[in-house]
């Protein structure tokens, strides 16, 4: 069954009350009449792309790189690494994953259903969060097989945040760093909510 069910709260209450909780500002994304044209359109590209059953793993680039601008300019992409890891302990357990431009990792059953997504942050900030939540939302939307959203952060959840997130169906799973590398720690308890 799909996370989102018809008599449930619409899209845009979801956001309204994730933005209350996390204590900040909901701009005014959507017009007068409640539709969301840019999500839609969106939806329906992406909709028609994934109907193609032409899941794949693209690894995420990660360590330092240096950017020409008008200054050099050092870029460290610690994302990368924990995306690439977390894609490898899912393999190892014998999860069908893969990714795209919109999704940092998803878990698709072996007929190419997306049953899981998972929103990767390097922080806990209350920025990373609220922009993980929309993002896991949004980019759902038009998949009906949906079983479970995640967000992976490094620092634990307020009690309050982590309970509210939950009534949105979006579970947390934390890591952090051992020899530059990711450990999770819950994840062998959200198992149960992959597929």
């Amino acid at each position: 069954m799909s996370i989102y069910k018809h008599n449930e709260i619409n899209l845009k209450d979801r956001l309204l009350k994730i933005g209350d909780v996390l204590e900040v500002k909901v701009k005014n994304i959507f017009p007068e009449n409640g539709q969301v044209n840019l999500i839609i359109n969106t939806s329906k590209e992406e909709t028609d792309r994934l109907t193609s059953k032409s899941f794949s793993f693209n690894k995420e680039h990660f360590g330092k790189s240096v950017v020409e601008k008008k200054k050099e300019t050092l870029i460290e992409r610690t994302h990368g690494i924990v995306v690439n890891s977390l894609a490898n302990t899912l393999k190892e357990l014998n999860y069908h994953i893969g990714n795209d431009s919109n999704r940092d990792l998803l878990i698709h059953n072996g007929n190419e259903e997306i049953k899981s997504i998972f929103e990767i942050k390097t922080s806990a900030s209350t920025q990373s969060i609220y922009t993980a939540v929309g993002q896991l939302l949004i980019y759902s939307i038009s998949i009906t097989t949906i079983k479970s959203l995640f967000i992976v952060l490094p620092d634990l959840l307020k009690p309050k945040i982590k309970d509210k997130l939950e009534e949105l169906n979006i579970k947390p799973i934390y890591y952090s760093w051992h020899n530059d590398e990711p450990k999770f720690h819950n994840l062998h308890l959200m198992k149960k909510y992959f597929v």
